[in-house]
């Protein structure tokens, strides 16, 4: 953003765009009452884009070698799927906030896994009890 809005980028500004997008699915199933719709809608583009190898720029969800997770970042999408990421530039402040993000989504990872684990295990035991 710091390309687009240099004169802008503050960080009352910064705080403000959090908010909304944070608070944008709320809003929408208040309104409407899911987000489906929207959704869909982003699933059909997403099938547009590599049909027609559009090399479109565009928010997606990929895995993030040096974050350890996928999160959604901006990508070109074409026929081969995600072309290639395109590198944002983030200071000091944005980059720490990043990190948090992708260390709690990793830790929601590991907690599902331990889920599906214990899961296994206890279908295993069923399994070797006679589910008796």
């Amino acid at each position: 953003m710091a390309l687009a809005l240099p004169s802008q980028l503050t960080p009352e500004f910064k705080a403000a765009i959090s908010a909304h997008t944070r608070g944008a699915a709320g809003a929408i199933i208040a309104a409407k009452g899911c987000t489906s719709f929207g959704i869909g809608n982003v699933a059909a583009s997403i099938c547009k884009y590599i049909l027609f190898d559009s090399r479109s720029v565009r928010p997606l969800s990929f895995y993030q070698p040096e974050l350890g997770c996928c999160l959604s970042m901006p990508a070109v999408v074409g026929r081969a799927g995600i072309i290639r990421a395109m590198p944002i530039q983030l200071d000091e402040t944005e980059r720490g906030e990043l990190e948090k993000c992708a260390e709690g989504l990793r830790g929601v990872i590991r907690g599902a896994e331990k889920e599906l684990r214990a899961d296994r295990d206890l279908e295993n035991a069923l399994d070797r009890d006679g589910g008796e």
